[in-house]
């Protein structure tokens, strides 16, 4: 009986936690991906043990920066207007708003062949946190010998909290085996 009980108690207990689970995908919005394009860091740094970068970018002076522009030219106007339209077009995209959209950037670290590719899986938004779901995929038979940096840029619709990486960037750099 004791036993009968106990397995009871433990069956509703997973249940609740199962419906709480499915309760909170269902809160969660996801944010509509406007453009995909590849992403070439400007200052990379560590050689052949570059870390990954994860990367929201909210306003075109963050954007001329991420891009390679010192602080002080990445103030100028006429230089945000030129990394933008830069990458607008790598986007498919007229231009960038910044009061309705963000870029997002994931970089996979350094890899020691060519043929990796990182996509950015979806965007979802639950409560005041968005989650950026990404995979980086190992090259399938021959390819480059070559370090490479892989990446990816999205442009999302804006989303003014905090922004999570999953899976989150790994610690020491990039020279994983992940496949």
């Amino acid at each position: 009986m004791l036993k009968t009980s106990l397995l009871a108690a433990a069956l509703v207990f997973v249940a609740a936690a199962a419906a709480d689970d499915k309760a909170a995908k269902a809160d969660a919005k996801e944010l509509k991906i406007v453009g995909t394009g590849h992403w070439r860091p400007a200052n990379v740094g560590g050689g052949t043990n570059a870390a990954p970068v994860h990367k929201v970018i909210r306003s075109a002076e963050e954007l001329a920066i991420a891009s390679g522009l010192p602080a002080d030219k990445a103030k100028n106007a006429d230089e945000q207007k030129k990394v933008v339209e830069t990458v607008a077009r790598q986007f498919k995209a007229d231009t960038i708003d910044f009061s309705k959209q963000m870029i997002v950037v994931v970089t996979a670290g350094s890899k020691p062949t060519g043929g990796w590719s990182v996509t950015v899986d979806k965007v979802t938004v639950n409560d005041k946190t968005a989650t950026v779901k990404w995979t980086a995929k190992a090259p399938t038979g021959f390819a480059t010998q070559a370090f490479t940096h892989p990446g990816v840029s999205v442009l999302v619709e804006k989303f003014e909290g905090d922004v999570k990486f999953d899976p989150p960037a790994k610690e020491g750099g990039g020279r994983d085996k992940d496949k």
